[in-house]
């Protein structure tokens, strides 16, 4: 985009006024297609779900050996199977946004190419679901549009390496996780004061041009829960690209992006009639707590972990009041080979049906260390 010939500009590169400015905007639209945070450093951070933002068609994946020749470039060790599993994106581009915002297409990738991850909605507590391994601003043409535009390539990591980035990689593929959002640092920003400027350009009433963009991730995110989900998600199950299971971590995904547990009991209960039409050979239980992830809640709910914690409790009664019993209570415990063979089962459970979250709670559910008393002398 040529700025030259815009006479009203109003350059604001200082990063609190920035700030203040991007947050004075998105008071008056809010929409949450667009989030501003201040960073550690003071900057302001934006993430932005870019309405023009779309997955890329086939044309847009190079052949098997760029794959991996981009691949091995960022560090990454080769697998085959990699090269089916790249999605191209175009990721944004210079039309105007949901707040009024043009993004202007001049990315600087300095720092993203030092760890070019694809996590899921923005979350960077959890493990990227891929990692970019392509990235520059090229001109293509759209149906409305022709221009410049952000386009990225996206590797996700196989089942083996991280279950729930599989899951993402599917329902992507699927067509039914369309959305991407970026994350970036805008250098300036640019205030057309003008109407007839702002007009011109397409500006909204509260809108800015966002320059010397710096990225930071690109982000897969949203899921929609719509009438047109059923035969999407119909079609990619006779496609073998959605499975039953696949309901937990779609609501999960649902879970982290609702803003609290009003939103999220409407969104579930969506789920929960979306899924019986898509799935009805499963039974898809009511989540009640939207504080705990869904794979939790159906490892609480299950027998065997009833059986555990039963067998815990009658343990825990017989510390009450008998302090000096406390270590051979702790030795009955960690000697109980039904307890070893209870956990085991859990365990195994869990591996075998729910597979996604026994890595994506690692840090949620808690674990039952249970280690053989040593020997101790005289003991």
């Amino acid at each position: 985009m040529n700025l030259d010939h815009i006479q009203s500009a109003e350059l604001i590169e200082d990063p609190i006024k920035i700030l203040n400015c991007l947050n004075d905007a998105r008071e008056q639209t809010p929409d949450d297609t667009s989030t501003v945070i201040c960073d550690d450093d003071g900057r302001a951070r934006v993430n932005k779900r870019d309405s023009n933002a779309f997955v890329a068609g086939v044309n847009y994946v190079p052949d098997v050996a760029t794959i991996q020749q981009l691949a091995e470039s960022i560090g990454l060790e080769w697998q085959s199977v990699f090269a089916s599993r790249v999605i191209p994106y175009i990721a944004s581009d210079e039309r105007v946004d949901r707040h009024g915002d043009i993004v202007v297409q001049n990315w600087k990738f300095h720092n993203f190419e030092k760890n070019p991850i694809v996590p899921y909605g923005h979350d960077w507590d959890m493990p990227p679901v891929g990692n970019c391994i392509k990235w520059g601003v090229h001109d293509y043409t759209a149906k409305d549009y022709s221009g410049p535009g952000l386009h990225l390539l996206n590797l996700f990591a196989t089942k083996e390496i991280w279950p729930w980035a599989d899951t993402v990689f599917r329902l992507v593929k699927s067509g039914f996780l369309k959305s991407s959002s970026v994350g970036f640092y805008p250098g300036v920003i640019i205030d057309v004061k003008d109407t007839d400027e702002r007009a011109a350009l397409g500006l909204g009433k509260y809108g800015y041009l966002l320059d010397e963009n710096e990225l930071i991730e690109h982000s897969v995110v949203s899921v929609p829960a719509n009438a047109g989900a059923v035969s999407l998600l119909r079609s990619a199950k006779s496609k073998g690209l959605v499975q039953p299971q696949d309901i937990i971590a779609i609501r999960e995904l649902a879970r982290k992006d609702a803003k609290n547990a009003k939103e999220w009991r409407i969104v579930d209960t969506k789920w929960v009639t979306v899924w019986g039409a898509v799935c009805p050979e499963v039974e898809v239980p009511m989540h009640n707590d939207f504080e705990i992830p869904i794979a939790l809640e159906s490892l609480a709910k299950s027998s065997q972990l009833s059986d555990l914690v039963a067998s815990v409790n009658s343990l825990a009664d017989k510390i009450k009041g008998n302090d000096d019993k406390l270590q051979d209570v702790i030795d009955e415990l960690a000697l109980s080979s039904e307890i070893r063979a209870l956990t085991a089962s859990i365990e195994e459970n869990l591996q075998s049906e729910n597979g996604i979250y026994s890595s994506l709670f690692d840090s949620d559910i808690p674990t039952l260390n249970l280690s053989t008393p040593k020997e101790t002398p005289n003991g």
